[in-house]
């Protein structure tokens, strides 16, 4: 059996049970693992606590035969292991939590041997990946970084509710600590996408390509929700007048306004990308002042 078919995935939550479903379907023997017991029993009972279609038909065909749900690392065998912990922020300081990234890395470090990879796949400020899981996974194994492991970043992509199908279509953008960590990445991404996969070298770059993504949406849906509320006090119709500068003009469609902009992503990674440029000389205010709008909306 190939070294990299058995995959270890940290955090059994939307991110997580998606990519091991995912997995399991593809012929990787997964193990899904969660502190929440609650999480894992659901898991091992085939039932799931959120909306994505055809989860229960995935979980049917998969949890207990490919995909082995635990709260105990010690009924892991893997040689790779994927970080799907959340990064939510610090409501009294729109700071980004990294307590869930850093106990897994501990959880993983005190589990790895020769050879295993790791791959963090969570949103994370800028510099995540090689300035705190990997010291932290050297410093509680006792091994090399680069030498005796590897280690990637993988960001997820995916839209809920869509996340079984676009896991498997949307090119994955892989970032590593070094070039054999990127080429074990892309290894097993490629037997989940059939080989879209998007190499863009170190991991801080393919940690800003996540934050890019989410941050240029929350700022483009600030534009229009920022519209809407000048349309109101003008007397003007922005849903009708969107629909009218978008009839026949197929460039930079306008997006109709909404009653702010949540999720679990773009809610959160305008203050991600915040705070990785706290110590720049360049702070993220376009993006700030787009947050700011969007959650202005709702009031």
């Amino acid at each position: 059996m190939d070294s990299t078919e058995n995959i270890c995935v940290l955090g059994l939550g939307h991110v997580g049970l998606t990519l091991s479903l995912v997995m399991a379907e593809k012929g990787f023997k997964v193990f899904g693992f969660d502190t929440n017991k609650t999480v894992i029993e659901e898991t091992k009972a085939c039932r799931c606590s959120f909306f994505e279609k055809d989860i229960s038909i995935y979980l049917k065909r998969y949890s207990n035969k490919k995909l082995f749900a635990t709260s105990d690392l010690s009924e892991v065998e893997a040689s790779v292991y994927i970080i799907t912990v959340g990064t939510p922020i610090n409501l009294e300081t729109n700071d980004p939590r990294i307590n869930y990234i850093e106990q897994a890395s501990r959880s993983i470090g005190s589990k790895i041997k020769k050879g295993d990879t790791v791959i963090l796949r969570s949103t994370v400020p800028v510099g995540t990946t090689r300035n705190v899981v990997a010291p932290i996974l050297s410093e509680v194994s006792g091994l090399t970084c680069g030498e005796e492991y590897s280690l990637a970043y993988a960001p997820e992509r995916t839209i809920e509710g869509e996340a079984l199908a676009e896991i498997k279509e949307l090119p994955q953008v892989i970032g590593g600590f070094d070039q054999k960590s990127r080429e074990i990445a892309e290894k097993i991404f490629k037997k989940i996408t059939g080989g879209l996969i998007n190499d863009v070298g170190q991991l801080e770059n393919a940690e800003m390509v996540k934050i890019m993504n989410n941050t240029f949406r929350d700022v483009k849906f600030a534009y229009s929700n920022e519209l809407a509320l000048i349309c109101k006090d003008l007397g003007l119709d922005m849903v009708k007048l969107v629909k009218a500068a978008n009839l026949g003009y197929t460039r930079d469609k306008i997006p109709e306004p909404s009653p702010g902009v949540g999720g679990a992503c773009l809610s959160k990674d305008s203050y991600i990308l915040a705070y990785s440029t706290k110590d720049s000389g360049h702070q993220a205010s376009l993006v700030l002042q787009a947050r700011e709008v969007n959650e202005s909306v709702p009031i």
